[in-house]
């Protein structure tokens, strides 16, 4: 078994309880989102400033911005297009269902009658946004056995970096072999069939913290394992990532780099104890340099980049951006397979990309429920006080 980065899952024990329904308020006190028009307070009600929707009537994360009056023109800008956001007139709605709908649309293999939305895989994690994104909310984790969907496993060879010279950069679950799909694996030595490349098996394993004042948590660690490999033991180390919600997405990717650049400390010269550090990444389809921003290592400079990332890494989907399938040169039969590229040589075009980026661009921020509960004002001052609020900034302003 390999090293692998791990995270943990706090569970409230039963002398936590009377937190009961504050505590996803408390746990929202504690990481406000980015605002753009200084309405929003830390211990206020709208996290998201005017990009701010309400939660009710159906508790779901994939409303608009725009959905309500007070928030007309609360769009949230693109950093990359400074000045233009989205109107909530009836194009830009219908822009945003249409993306909404197609998020939502299963990818099937090519060839296919459905040629706007075939091209899946050859190698994937899943065929639609919101399987790993369920009412663009985060994924479930699970219990023990297989990886749920929404986890995945990053592959990164120690020290320089990059991917696994077999499987590459993540670890795809499924195929668009047959006998990959029923789990015959009996069949999967034959030439005709496509292997899907591992199934990652977790186990948790429990303990319990006690604080100094008798209260108690129980935390959970993943083991992973990778089982059935197709092509033979990995080498690079494993990092197991889970698919975190998508609102907010718009709101970051409506910061400025300079903004980012003044936040940066790497020497640490005021004193505080925090280095920050911006990530410089050349873009994949400019080649200018850009400062990242999305997920773990910030390996994304832009909102665009992450879509089109997510769909060539987790559905098998090239783009203008990602053309190329994330087949490695020892996967021959993931190479050979059909492509349900356009003459253009990409599976998705560039229209279908951008409804799925301004989609989630334009998801709204819930609002913060129980924000004046006095657990989470004390929450909240906690947070300034212990310095959380110097790397998660409380106000952010988007172009």
């Amino acid at each position: 078994m390999r090293h692998y980065r791990s995270y943990d899952r706090v569970l409230t024990r039963r002398r936590l309880s009377r937190w009961g329904a504050v505590g996803g308020s408390v746990l929202a006190a504690l990481s406000w989102a980015c605002a753009d028009n200084g309405q929003s307070e830390p211990t206020g009600s709208r996290p998201g400033g005017a990009a701010t929707v309400s939660f009710e009537p159906k508790r779901t994360f994939l409303r608009p911005s725009f959905l309500e009056p007070e928030n007309a023109a609360a769009s949230p800008a693109r950093h990359d297009s400074p000045g233009t956001s989205t109107a909530p007139g009836s194009e830009a709605r219908a822009s945003f269902y249409a993306g909404k709908a197609l998020a939502g649309q299963p990818w099937v293999r090519a060839p296919s009658s459905t040629d706007a939305r075939d091209g899946l895989g050859p190698l994937y994690n899943a065929r639609t946004c919101f399987a790993c994104h369920p009412e663009g909310g985060r994924g479930e984790t699970g219990g023990d056995g297989p990886a749920p969907v929404a986890t995945v496993v990053r592959l990164t060879m120690a020290p320089a970096g990059g991917p696994d010279p077999i499987y590459g950069s993540q670890i795809q679950t499924r195929s668009v072999g047959l006998a990959s799909q029923l789990r015959e694996l009996a069949f999967l030595g034959k030439d005709e069939t496509l292997p899907f490349e591992a199934t990652p098996v977790i186990q948790w394993k429990t303990h319990v913290f006690d604080y100094p004042d008798g209260q108690s948590v129980e935390l959970r660690k993943p083991r992973l394992k990778l089982s059935e490999l197709s092509g033979g033991p990995v080498q690079a180390e494993l990092g197991l990532r889970h698919a975190p919600p998508l609102h907010g997405m718009g709101l970051l990717n409506g910061v400025s780099d300079e903004a980012l650049r003044q936040r940066a400390d790497p020497a640490d010269r005021d004193g505080d104890g925090v280095s920050g550090r911006v990530r410089k990444l050349e873009g994949p389809d400019s080649g200018q340099i850009r400062i990242g921003r999305f997920g773990w290592k910030a390996d994304r400079a832009s909102l665009r980049e992450q879509v089109a990332s997510a769909l060539r890494d987790d559905m098998g989907i090239t783009s203008s951006m990602f053309p190329d399938q994330p087949c490695t040169d020892a996967q021959q039969a993931c190479r050979a397979s059909p492509s349900g590229a356009d003459d253009k040589g990409v599976e998705i075009s560039n229209a279908l990309l951008e409804l799925l980026v301004g989609f989630t661009r334009d998801l709204g921020v819930p609002e913060r429920r129980k924000s004046d509960h006095p657990m989470v004002v004390e929450g909240g001052r906690h947070f300034r006080k212990v310095g959380c609020a110097t790397c998660h900034v409380p106000r952010q302003r988007t172009l």
